[in-house]
């Protein structure tokens, strides 16, 4: 039917084509015979919409053809390159081959294109975690927890992980406002003395601030006298 489809039809049978396989995706021998005509939509500009392309893509990943998802995600992005659902398959598809690089990328973008803050706030955590523990780029990662950080100020874990970025990369004033904002949040009270007694330090010895470091060491002992 695709290859006798006159071309002022073409995209309306490729539609159907790809709708019909999408809902039947499950069951890969039903989908196999079609295999030829999805490639030749995949190929045709003028066929599909970004969401027309990603139900292709899905539909090429139920046929294991990874390669070919992934450029039916990228045509979806060159449309509207904020397509969300694109973007998620183009991030999976990376972490499946291990390009964590990419799949950290493609995940910031997801979140900036992202409304809920809830998961925007997810994204960039995975995103910050992808560049620290598999990348080893701890510059990119400061930027996603950065980013994340603007959604939820008060993140324990977010600011933990912005203390030890700092620290590392002796962003002495930076890593003096996260101790401070992690001082506001910390529970118990334990902890959030030593927070305080690490920031005093800090000002001290590093920000070459006595009076500060001073008043800062007076808050710990208002916490523990006998720290």
């Amino acid at each position: 039917k695709l290859a006798a489809a006159r071309d002022e039809h073409l995209p309306a049978v490729a539609r159907a084509v790809v709708d019909v396989c999408h809902r039947l995706r499950a069951d890969v021998r039903a989908i196999q015979p079609a295999k030829n005509a999805l490639r030749a939509i995949a190929t045709d500009e003028r066929c599909l919409t970004p969401s027309g392309l990603v139900k292709l893509a899905e539909v090429q990943l139920a046929l294991g053809e990874a390669k070919g998802a992934l450029g039916s995600y990228g045509r979806a992005l060159a449309i509207d390159g904020r397509h969300g659902q694109a973007l998620a398959g183009v991030a999976e598809l990376y972490l499946a081959r291990g390009d964590f690089a990419r799949a950290a990328e493609t995940k910031q973008k997801l979140a900036r294109a992202e409304e809920r803050a809830d998961a925007k706030f997810r994204l960039f955590v995975e995103a910050a975690e992808l560049w620290s523990s598999r990348v080893r780029n701890l510059d990119k990662a400061i930027v996603a927890l950065e980013e994340a950080r603007d959604i939820k100020p008060d993140d324990p874990w977010v600011l933990h992980s912005l203390v030890g970025a700092y620290g590392d990369r002796q962003q002495w004033h930076k890593l003096a406002a996260t101790l401070r904002a992690l001082a506001a949040v910390e529970e118990p009270e334990e902890r959030r003395t030593k927070t305080l007694y690490a920031l005093a330090k800090l000002t001290w010895k590093k920000l070459r601030e006595p009076t500060t470091a001073g008043q800062i060491f007076e808050e710990v002992l208002d916490l523990d006298q006998l720290h």
